[in-house]
C-alpha cells in the first residue's frame, strides 16, 4: 500500500513538473511569435495601411483577439491539441498585428529588450524546469518573487507617461518647444470612446482568462493522473 502510495506520488510529481515546463515553454513561444509579428507589421507600409487606414480594420484586428480568446475558452475540453495549439499562435499572431503600434512609437532597443528579458524569462524557467527536473510548484521563493512583481508593469507606465508629460513642459517653457507640439490634439470624445474601448476590452480578456483558470483549476493533475494510469 505505501509502495502504490509512493509511486502515485512520483507519478503526481512528475506530470506537474511537466505542466509547469510546458506552460513556461508555451508562453516563450507564445511571446516570440508576437514579437516578430509585430516588429515584420510595423516595418510592412501595406499591412499597416491596411491596419491603420481603415477604422474596420482597425477594429477588426483589435477584437479579434477577444473573440479567440472566447473560442478558445469555450471550446477548451474539445478542442485536440493541434487545433488548441494553432489556435494559441493565431492568437499570438493577432496580438503581435495590434501590438505593431509601438514600434512607431518606441525604438527598436527598448522593445527587443521588453520582449527579450520576458521570453527569455519563461524560456530559461522552461528549460530550468526540463533539466532539472525539479518541481517548480514547489519553489515558493519564485511564487512570492512572481507575484510580487506584478505592480512593476504599472509603476513603469505611469513612470513612462509622468516623465514624458512633465519632461516636455520645460522645453515649452523656454520657448524651445512650440505649444502646439506640447499639446495634444485629441478632443474629448476620442479619448472617452478609446478610454471605454480598452475598458470592455481588458474586462472581457480577465473574465476569459479567469474562467480559463478555473476549468484548468477544476480538472487539476488528479484526474489527468486517473487517465494516465
Amino acid at each position: 500500500m505505501e509502495n502504490q502510495s509512493y509511486v502515485e506520488s512520483v507519478k503526481r510529481t512528475s506530470i506537474v513538473q511537466s505542466f509547469f515546463a510546458q506552460v513556461y515553454g508555451w508562453m516563450f513561444f507564445g511571446l516570440l511569435s508576437t514579437g516578430i509579428v509585430a516588429y515584420y507589421t510595423a516595418h510592412s507600409p501595406a499591412l499597416l495601411n491596411l491596419i491603420f487606414g481603415s477604422q474596420i480594420t482597425f477594429y477588426a484586428f483589435l477584437f479579434a483577439p477577444i473573440v479567440l480568446v472566447m473560442i478558445i475558452s469555450s471550446k477548451i475540453n474539445s478542442l485536440s491539441a493541434s487545433m488548441a495549439s494553432f489556435l494559441f499562435f493565431v492568437y499570438s499572431a493577432v496580438t503581435g498585428v495590434t501590438l505593431s503600434a509601438i514600434f512607431l512609437m518606441y525604438t527598436q532597443e527598448s522593445i527587443a529588450t521588453t520582449f527579450g528579458i520576458t521570453a527569455g524569462t519563461f524560456g530559461a524557467t522552461a528549460l530550468f524546469g526540463y533539466v532539472t527536473k525539479k518541481d517548480l510548484s514547489k519553489m515558493r521563493w519564485m511564487h512570492w518573487v512572481a507575484m510580487l512583481t506584478i505592480p512593476l508593469g504599472y509603476l513603469a507606465g505611469q513612470a513612462g507617461w509622468v516623465v514624458a508629460e512633465c519632461g516636455r513642459q520645460p522645453w515649452a517653457i523656454q520657448d524651445m518647444l512650440p505649444t502646439s507640439a506640447a499639446i495634444s490634439k485629441l478632443d474629448v470624445g476620442s479619448v472617452q470612446t478609446t478610454f471605454f474601448i480598452f475598458l470592455v476590452l481588458f474586462t472581457v480578456m480577465l473574465i476569459a482568462e479567469v474562467g480559463i483558470m478555473l476549468k484548468a483549476i477544476r480538472k487539476g493533475p488528479e484526474k489527468e493522473l486517473s487517465h494516465q494510469s
